[in-house]
């Protein structure tokens, strides 16, 4: 039997908007939708059973709880404060801003209204990455060196968000979490070149962040002919990649490797690699389960710390390019 969860209205309906409109009516926790387009207001209502408000009867409708918003990004940060002002919890898809400032503003405004706010970072709720993590943290690949991760696709395009915005956060995201506690700071040098072929939009990014001693890889592209989705850590005695185009078993490959500390000039040794098995799960399941539970919990919002600061590296990263 499905948990009694608060119940919730997804905020724009469009393609990735729906899918949160499917995953909360499986949990039984969406108590409707608010969409623009009337015609396709309709049909999900018809196809999951659900009513159709206007945002400001969201807003005074106290039998809502939380508020999923996935409009488009300019819209988020006015929705979300409206949300707040009116005591609702906050669930706000990536990018959750565009700068630092906007985004320290909306988690000063749920501190203030005692509602918990939540970033859509859907990879850090994905089980192969928690588990990629897990053996981060137990060293069973050494001291991480090195990251690098590699989105890739062709498309899909928007008029007024650059590939860095669109992918970067789905990186970034994964790049902090497995950072050691304390190298979790601003990156200390940042490097970063981009391709405009569409005036100030780049679809194509390459960036390199030092954290520390570690150094970071991330390669983004919307114009590639081929779909690759990947993040690699390596250590001081192996290597792990998730690669989250292939089949679910084969998503995590663990690859141990011996130095020779004595003879400097000895060639690394690769031992027998393997696929780490993960139980299957739908990450997106699993990060509305979050915030449901967060609410449930009326947990403090310190999560979104992460999402804070992603921001801010995302907003050096584009300052880098101009």
């Amino acid at each position: 039997m499905t948990a009694q969860f608060p119940k919730c209205v997804v905020v724009g309906c469009g393609s990735w908007g729906e899918n949160l409109v499917r995953t909360l009516v499986s949990l039984e926790a969406l108590g409707g939708i608010v969409e623009k387009n009337e015609t396709r207001a309709l049909d999900l209502s018809k196809l999951y059973h659900i009513p159709v408000f206007e945002f400001e009867d969201v807003l005074k409708n106290d039998a809502i709880h939380g508020i999923f918003i996935a409009t488009s990004s300019q819209d988020r940060g006015s929705l979300a404060q409206q949300a707040f002002e009116h005591q609702k919890h906050v669930f706000i898809e990536k990018p959750v801003a565009f700068t630092e400032k906007n985004a320290q503003i909306l988690y000063d405004v749920s501190l203030k209204s005692n509602r918990h706010i939540m970033g859509g970072h859907l990879l850090l709720h994905h089980p192969v990455f928690q588990k990629m993590k897990d053996m981060v943290q137990k060293e069973m690949i050494g001291e991480i060196k090195c990251l690098q991760t590699s989105r890739k696709n062709f498309g899909k395009f928007f008029k007024n968000e650059s590939v860095l915005w669109d992918f970067g956060p789905h990186d970034l995201s994964m790049i902090w979490e497995l950072l050691p506690t304390c190298k979790k700071k601003m990156p200390h040098q940042i490097t970063s070149q981009a391709l405009y072929e569409r005036e100030d939009i780049a679809d194509v990014v390459e960036t390199t962040l030092l954290f520390s001693d570690i150094a970071v890889q991330m390669s983004l592209s919307r114009l590639s002919p081929y779909k690759e989705q990947k993040i690699v850590a390596l250590g001081t005695k192996g290597s792990l990649c998730f690669d989250d185009t292939k089949p679910w078993d084969e998503k995590l490959l663990y690859t141990p490797i011996l130095f020779n500390s004595e003879d400097k000039e000895a060639l690394p040794l690769k031992k027998d690699e393997k696929y780490i098995k993960v139980p299957e799960e739908e990450p997106l399941k699993n990060e509305c389960l979050a915030f449901l539970r967060a609410i449930q919990k009326n947990e403090k919002s310190e999560a979104f710390l992460e999402a804070l600061m992603v921001t801010s590296i995302l907003e050096k990263i584009q300052k880098e390019l101009k």
